[in-house]
């Protein structure tokens, strides 16, 4: 199975680096651009399936990067319930709730936001997503449009990284990371290919 790792490209949130996963923003013009761009370097990649999360900025840049093609909605895509700190800036969460947010830094597949979920819930999710589609897809070109969160924690899983990696990688708006995988696990892969 080939897979094409796409976060949502930008929307007024990421611009102001204000938390945000449940808010169903939709992209700014910038986001729009980078989409639209995305659309012409994914033309040398055929897909077959197109999971996306069920938000706006998602489908936004699924729409524009495979325009007429049928998307398959999955919740288990959605971004991490930032619950409390929905909307809020780092500054703002420093200061409302210094103590737990270290906490969550040190360790968020364990501690999470107030009223929100740890990224150990959303571990659990993206594995039981990862193994349904390849079970149904095996060896097919799958490509899954969602965000940060969730597509850092299925690089920890599919490189076999521990929970301490999840910061070590970063996936900008509107990147693409690539994996092609068997039975036995990824054969090669490329972070932020496009």
């Amino acid at each position: 199975m080939e897979l094409f790792l796409i976060r949502h490209a930008e929307t007024d949130c990421n611009k102001n680096k204000r938390y945000c996963s449940f808010t169903d923003v939709g992209l700014n013009e910038k986001g729009k651009e980078q989409a639209s761009a995305l659309q012409d370097k994914m033309k040398d990649f055929s897909v077959d399936e197109i999971f996306c999360s069920p938000y706006q900025r998602t489908q936004e840049t699924a729409n524009l990067i495979f325009p007429e093609t049928e998307l398959e909605m999955d919740p288990a895509l959605r971004e991490l319930n930032f619950g409390k700190w929905e909307g809020l800036n780092y500054d703002e969460i420093v200061q409302n709730y210094g103590d737990l947010y270290s906490q969550w830094l040190f360790d968020p597949y364990l501690n999470k936001p107030p009223q929100g979920e740890a990224l150990g819930e959303v571990e659990d999710r993206v594995f039981d997503f990862l193994q349904r589609i390849y079970k149904q897809y095996g060896e097919k070109k799958i490509a899954c449009v969602s965000h940060a969160g969730p597509l850092k924690v299925m690089i920890c899983q599919l490189l076999n990284k521990g929970k301490k990696d999840f910061w070590k990688f970063s996936v900008s708006n509107a990147s693409v990371s690539y994996f092609k995988c068997d039975e036995k696990g990824v054969l090669s892969y490329n972070i932020n290919l496009l």
